[in-house]
């Protein structure tokens, strides 16, 4: 079943495509979000209540699906990879958990910088940045996660573009067949579609599970100062 599978030039592209919007949306959100939280937790930030209270907003309301599809066509992101990055680059969430843990961080640090002649911009990248890593490896983790396992986005953007098809959209569509695929044949031997829908829910699962133990100490530090100061 895995050989049959693997020959599928589909899967092993819908692969790389999931590959690749995991570590570059992943990515690029932490970046994006990092530097944000950074701005937001400056205490001396002028309207800085109203633009926290604009973010944490964004977690209860939501535009709906036609006008966020509206949206994507106007610009436009529809079948196009940048779907997949450009509208997760700032996660309020994720946001709200490193703004909470530069909080913590003695101001003293930045200011020394400043002292030095340095500016923001080496201030958070410089200092801020390395000392977040416990929060930093938690949000790359939610990241990569959300990033992966998405595919209503594939649904509802990219459905007319085959070339853009996630893996996980193709789980789905392989679980969610009513017939059973058509056997596939190696020589003499006949693979059953309940194998492959089972071989391929395995090669979705198994990335993660590289992924999660490098991570798992700072995740779980990370979320219990999120959790505790937020």
């Amino acid at each position: 079943a895995y050989t049959t599978l693997f020959k599928e030039n589909g899967v092993m592209h819908a692969f790389g495509i999931s590959v690749a919007r995991s570590v570059i949306g992943a990515g690029l959100m932490l970046v994006v979000t990092g530097m944000a939280a950074y701005v937001l937790a400056a205490p001396d930030l002028v309207f800085g209540r109203f633009f926290r209270t604009v973010f944490v907003l964004t977690m209860y309301l939501s535009a709906g699906i036609v006008p966020t599809y509206i949206y994507m066509k106007q610009y436009p992101l529809l079948n196009s990879f940048w779907v997949y990055i450009l509208p997760n680059l700032c996660v309020a969430f994720n946001l709200i958990l490193i703004k909470t843990y530069i909080e913590s961080i003695p101001r003293s640090l930045q200011e020394a910088v400043y002292i030095d002649g340095g500016n923001d911009l080496q201030a958070y990248w410089k200092v801020i940045f390395p000392v977040c890593k416990p929060v930093n490896a938690a949000i790359l983790l939610f990241g990569i996660l959300n990033q992966w396992n998405s595919f209503i986005d594939t649904q509802m953007y990219c459905a007319m573009d085959e070339d853009l098809y996630t893996l996980q959209y193709v789980l789905y569509n392989t679980l969610s067949s009513q017939t059973n695929i058509e056997a596939l044949k190696q020589g003499a031997m006949t693979v059953s579609g309940q194998t492959l829908k089972m071989a391929i829910t395995v090669v979705t699962v198994i990335p993660v599970m590289c992924v999660y133990p490098f991570l798992q100490k700072h995740f779980v530090s990370g979320i219990m100062v999120g959790s505790v100061k937020a």
